[in-house]
């Protein structure tokens, strides 16, 4: 091509197509633009995604040019599909602030009246602009499709050429797109991580926020993990037999006893406040650093009249991390493994929650320091049977001043005093979420002084911060004469990959959780290993409430001296599976 035609004269022989290429490409952009656009206020991150979306033309239309000339028209549903993914996905954000996720897609049942007529409300005619690029190939195709019919076609090798430079841009802007991503794991988890390392996070990391991952990834990925995800979830259901039904019902039966019937019986009316708390590693409890204490008001708590504690908690939490957690906390139940529990299971099947044991509590809240977006964390508190979640966003001022947990303590106390009493509250705190960098946390002098790795600086950082705004919502719980009348419960969601003084193993199953409670009536240090699963049962029983439920946890709780959740692990989370994936609560009810 190159040797007997100049480029003039091959683009005038084929300057229909290449202009419809062109168009599409420009398409794509103006597409992107208009998502970006509509989201931009909440996704900043959107101008990094270029990357990734440009890569992704580059493939989705590298068949472009082996298609005959007679039906490059065709070419227009790439497009067409985009407009219509981002509009559903617009309406989608608008209320849910996420992307479309693929539970929704087994969730046929809430097709109906009242959704249609929540669509109705999202809807806005200027959406009506995400056709407008489609709109625009097509009438180019209207106009000047005979012209394309009748141009010369492309010689096999120049559609070769075409095709893997196509392939050639994709992977550059793929390569650019996880450069950037390593580079970003390398300065704020000082990970290094191999592209192949990359790439298999890419295809098999949990999708813990729908638009994040398509910001982060792009079409292509976005589209294999949706579509993957679905089949998973649809391999998740099974009709149990009734060998399966007497194995769990017999397992539950054998769970009713309390190991210390009627000695709570006092703390019934106690208010409880059950704060999960983010990535807090049991080895920072009693720690001191060159004689600086970490969290030196949770060392205090340790010892006050009616403490029981555990630092030797064993996290269970598995793809779902912060989402397990709360799912195990809530329903005492394990996660199943391979999937996210949080995301592709609550939404679906009927749970025992721990709130539907204090139905007499006059007010059942959450409080949440983030946006409540990732793992389905609104919704899924909603069915775990609280009345009210309050979320914040990042960017609000009063977060930016205190710090997310500090903030979050802050709107904890204002629904606290207005609260009727007896009230069940949890709260879920995230400043010490990795990277450990909440901006509204101030730096702490003894800490910089210290010589120690920047992510271990920033892990105390966050931890210290923490410990400080829990004081301080203990203070003001004294204030207005709540605490003493209070059972506070402190448990870490999961454990961190992250030691200081790296004398702790460096695996996060092997390091342990914490588990706290205050105001209870006994003081005891829980010694004994114990699953985090036996956290849901211990709070029922040190709130008085065991004796009084048909309990439907599959744990044991901590001051069982003779069960030990640790000791049946396998019957213990075979018996969890099959109640999750058989949706055995809803089963029996039926009947």
């Amino acid at each position: 091509m190159i040797k007997k035609d100049t480029f003039f004269t091959f683009f005038k022989g084929h300057k229909y197509s290449i202009y419809l290429y062109l168009l599409n490409l420009i398409s794509f952009l103006i597409l992107i633009l208009f998502v970006d656009i509509n989201l931009s206020e909440d996704y900043e991150f959107w101008k990094r995604a270029i990357y990734s979306l440009l890569g992704d033309f580059f493939l989705l239309f590298s068949p472009y040019w082996f298609i005959s000339n007679r039906y490059k028209w065709t070419s227009i549903f790439p497009i067409l599909f985009l407009s219509f993914f981002f509009i559903v996905n617009i309406w989608y954000f608008r209320f849910w602030d996420n992307f479309l996720p693929t539970t929704s897609l087994h969730a046929t049942k809430n097709i109906n009246g009242m959704l249609l007529n929540s669509i109705r409300g999202l809807v806005k005619a200027s959406d009506l602009i995400f056709l407008f690029p489609s709109a625009i190939i097509l009438t180019y195709i209207c106009f000047f499709n005979k012209k394309l019919k009748r141009e010369i076609p492309l010689r096999i090798k120049c559609k070769w050429i075409f095709f893997v430079a196509s392939l050639t841009a994709f992977l550059f802007f793929q390569f650019i797109r996880i450069e950037k991503a390593r580079r970003w794991y390398q300065n704020d988890f000082e990970l290094r991580l191999s592209y192949k390392q990359m790439l298999i996070n890419d295809l098999n990391n949990p999708v813990f926020n729908s638009i994040h991952y398509f910001n982060t990834n792009g079409i292509i990925f976005y589209m294999i993990r949706f579509f993957s995800d679905y089949v998973k979830i649809s391999n998740i259901r099974q009709e149990l037999s009734e060998e399966e039904l007497k194995t769990i019902r017999e397992y539950l039966n054998s769970h009713n006893n309390c190991s210390t019937p009627n000695f709570f019986e006092n703390n019934k009316t106690k208010n409880i406040i059950f704060i999960i708390v983010e990535s807090l590693n049991a080895y920072v409890i009693n720690k001191e650093i060159e004689g600086k204490e970490i969290t030196p008001f949770m060392n205090s708590l340790l010892h006050e009249q009616g403490t029981i504690y555990s630092l030797n908690v064993e996290t269970q939490v598995r793809d779902g991390r912060s989402g397990d957690g709360q799912f195990i906390y809530n329903t005492g139940l394990l996660p199943l493994n391979g999937f996210l529990t949080p995301m592709m299971v609550v939404p679906n099947i009927k749970l025992p929650v721990l709130s539907d044991n204090y139905k007499g509590y006059l007010s059942r809240d959450a409080v949440f320091a983030d946006d409540g977006r990732s793992w389905n964390q609104s919704d899924n508190f909603k069915i775990f049977g609280f009345s009210n979640v309050y979320a914040q966003d990042s960017g609000d001022s009063h977060v930016l001043l205190r710090g997310s947990d500090g903030a979050m303590f802050d709107k904890a106390i204002d629904l606290i005093k207005k609260a009727k009493k007896p009230f069940f509250m949890e709260i879920v705190s995230i400043s010490m979420h990795v990277p450990f960098q909440d901006p509204g946390v101030p730096s702490f002098d003894w800490l910089q002084q210290i010589e120690m790795s920047k992510n271990d600086r920033n892990y105390l950082r966050m931890t210290t911060y923490f410990d400080q705004e829990l004081q301080k919502f203990v203070a003001k719980l004294k204030d207005i004469d709540l605490y003493e009348n209070t059972i506070l419960i402190l448990a870490s969601d999961h454990s961190q990959n992250i030691t200081v003084d790296k004398s702790e193993k460096i695996n996060d199953v092997e390091i342990p959780i914490v588990f706290i409670a205050t105001n209870t009536g006994l003081s005891k240090r829980i010694e004994t290993k114990k699953g985090q699963i036996d956290v849901f049962p211990t709070i029922l029983e040190i709130t008085g409430h065991f004796q009084d439920i048909d309990y439907s946890g599959v744990g044991f709780s901590m001051l069982d001296s003779v069960n030990n959740s640790l000791d049946r692990i396998e019957e213990i989370q075979n018996i969890s599976d099959l109640i999750i994936r058989g949706n055995y609560f809803h089963r029996i009810n039926r009947h």
